[in-house]
């Protein structure tokens, strides 16, 4: 009998498998793979003619993993076939694009260098080599990688377009404006591919690596407006105003559009540069006198000058005339204010009405579904506490002193909050950035999925999370060694576990306003949609929703002990002093006056990317604190199910 001989099922099941794959049949294909690996586990030690056929195997589910954004699952099966099999080219270059994706840049670069030894000259591990090289800022190095990579493969455009970037981050302008010119030749529509490929790391909250895309896609068309402007775009969604402005401003000078100047005007506004605003939506409408985003723009300038009348009588007479749904959302919800603002309640309502219905019709290109933030609710009710990790404290050389969390529901006063906190030296307010999501998505790929892959991890693991956290941060904000970063985003309340697994100790700042205020402030403003904005569109979701957080952190709150320090925006808002110093005796930190300069602080600043934007800047005022007893009608049918968190809170009804 001879020994060595392969066994018949094993190369059966993967001709099989292959075959499978061939035909779209995913399912099918990765069963005969997992038979394959359960037969060879069966047979005792395999002989030297199985090996590969076993490792095979494991590179194509894989593969499949990878394919799914499953990368840990996927790296667990290529170390499997690396071990089996021992080395293969095309499998290391499968390992080292996972390891690029859990951004283990060190460990990929070492894997294309692997194969680079020993098969001189191939085109995947160049390419993917300088892409690490250029990631890691080091231009000049990535250059020889993509030189060779254009040598071996001279039909990549994406590698001359890579190419283009280390020459010119290399200081060769020159050469590099030939690599672009060779893209626009070789696919002048190239730039459209790199929009959509922005958009969805976008989405997904891979900033910098979108950022890096459209950067690629202006590059390509230097001379087309287009991707100037969706760079600023980017820029502003990031809240950076200077260069923001620096893009459309490029915008303008290649081809006026009326939505650069549309995009000026309100990134103006928004950076309460209202003189700025005012002339460029002027300067818009002498070229475009029938845009409306203008109109809209101007009218809102108006109102911040207190000239309601005016804003009203713009707004009202575009009635009718436009057909941008997003536009007539913005128009109603600030012709809403207006009303309110004069008194007129009811007027106002009907406004605030219709703003929401013409947002809920924007829902659907969103992508936003309300239903996964309240699975989500479920979820984190359903964990075991107990079981969640009690991981040693983080050590990390370079990262801040520590990390506190500002929550709770949208429109408590958390952005006023965050704005006097930043104004401390030592302390650094982050303001909305998803920090939360790359550790998520880490926890997702995980065979138990997110969130209950909590209750099982391991130190490894939980240091990955901190890490994937400390990236993010580090890409939205500067902060010294001895700096607290203060991370403000109010509904993180519902992944306070996650906060747990990566910082134990965390401290978390839960801010409060009374529950009737709080959601009819919801229902008032025109929240950016997402998933757990989808919830805003009626009162009834509103206080629906309000019901379901504040129930998961009474959960939270009876199931763990935790630091944690309740403010109420309306006390801020009597005795703004006394409140801060509570939060400083919190956080560890020193009384500082600056925390009563925060509207300079804030105008500073410049672009604040919430909806309380026009208000950080102005003194505290009080209007607002019982303005829900004036639309109190429309309120009453909610009474009774806020009624319990009013008691909860120290609210009166």
């Amino acid at each position: 009998m001879n020994k060595t001989a392969p066994k018949p099922e094993l190369s059966t099941l993967l001709e099989k498998g292959l075959g499978h794959i061939a035909a779209g049949r995913r399912d099918e294909a990765g069963q005969c793979f997992e038979n394959m690996i359960k037969a060879g586990a069966g047979a005792g030690s395999l002989n030297q003619r199985d090996k590969p056929l076993i490792a095979q195997a494991h590179n194509q589910l894989g593969i499949a993993a990878m394919a799914g954004g499953m990368f840990h699952e996927a790296l667990r099966h290529f170390e499997a076939a690396r071990e089996i099999g021992g080395f293969d080219p095309s499998q290391e270059l499968n390992r080292g694009l996972v390891l690029m994706n859990l951004e283990r840049l060190e460990e990929a670069e070492g894997t294309f260098s692997g194969v680079l030894e020993k098969t001189p000259g191939d085109p995947q591990a160049a390419f993917h080599l300088g892409k690490i090289y250029l990631k890691q800022g080091r231009a000049e190095k990535a250059v020889p990688c993509l030189e060779q990579a254009v040598k071996a493969a001279p039909s990549r455009v994406e590698a001359y377009l890579e190419l283009g970037m280390s020459l010119e981050l290399s200081g060769k302008k020159s050469k590099a404006a030939e690599q672009f010119e060779k893209v626009c030749e070789m696919s002048p529509d190239l730039y459209q591919h790199y929009y959509k490929k922005a958009e969805e790391l976008k989405e997904n909250h891979y900033y910098p690596d979108a950022y890096e895309t459209l950067v690629r896609a202006s590059k390509i068309l230097p001379d087309n407006p287009i991707p100037h402007h969706m760079v600023a775009i980017f820029f502003q969604d990031l809240g950076e105003k200077d260069q923001a402005e620096e893009f459309l401003k490029k915008s303008l000078g290649l081809h006026p559009t009326p939505e650069s100047y549309s995009q000026l005007a309100a990134l103006y506004e928004k950076s309460n540069a209202l003189n700025d605003a005012w002339a460029t939506a002027n300067t818009g409408l002498q070229l475009f006198p029938d845009d409306a985003y203008l109109q809209l723009t101007l009218a809102r300038c108006e109102r911040r000058a207190k000239k309601f009348g005016q804003a009203l009588e713009r707004l009202l007479g575009l009635e009718g005339k436009t057909s941008d749904r997003i536009v007539r959302t913005q128009m109603h919800f600030l012709i809403g204010l207006l009303y309110d603002q004069q008194d007129e309640i009811d007027s106002a309502f009907n406004y605030y009405s219709r703003a929401k219905k013409e947002a809920a019709a924007n829902l659907n290109k969103s992508n936003a579904y309300k239903e996964i933030s309240l699975q989500y609710i479920r979820d984190m009710s359903q964990l075991d506490l107990s079981k969640l990790p009690r991981a040693k404290p983080p050590e990390r050389p370079g990262g801040p002193a520590g990390v506190a969390f500002l929550v709770g529901f949208p429109r408590s006063g958390t952005t006023l909050l965050n704005q006097i906190l930043d104004s401390h030296p030592k302390l650094v307010g982050l303001e909305e950035k998803p920090t939360l999501p790359g550790p998520a998505a880490l926890l997702q790929q995980m065979e138990e999925g997110y969130p209950k892959a909590l209750e099982s991890l391991s130190e490894d693991m939980i240091e990955n999370l901190r890490e994937a956290y400390y990236k993010r941060i580090e890409s939205f904000t500067d902060f010294a060694a001895d700096s607290i970063v203060i991370d403000k985003l109010p509904l993180n309340l519902i992944h306070l576990p996650l906060i747990w697994a990566m910082f134990p100790e965390a401290k978390i700042i839960l801010a409060l306003r009374h529950p009737l205020g709080c959601s009819l402030s919801c229902f008032m403003h025109n929240f950016r949609l997402n998933n757990a904005m989808a919830n805003m569109f009626t009162l009834d979701d509103i206080t629906s929703f309000y019901a379901k957080v504040m129930d998961l952190w009474r959960h939270f709150r009876t199931g763990r002990e935790f630091p944690c320090h309740l403010i109420k925006y309306e006390d801020v808002v009597t005795d703004i002093r006394g409140e801060a110093e509570k939060i400083c005796s919190f956080l560890g930190v020193e009384w500082s006056d600056e925390m009563l300069k925060y509207a300079q602080h804030a105008r500073a600043k410049g672009l604040i990317n919430t909806p309380s934007y026009h208000q950080v800047i102005q003194p505290l005022y009080s209007d607002s604190l019982e303005r829900w007893r004036r639309y109190e009608k429309y309120l009453e049918p909610y009474k009774g199910r806020l009624a319990p968190y009013c008691d909860l809170f120290g609210y009166r009804l």
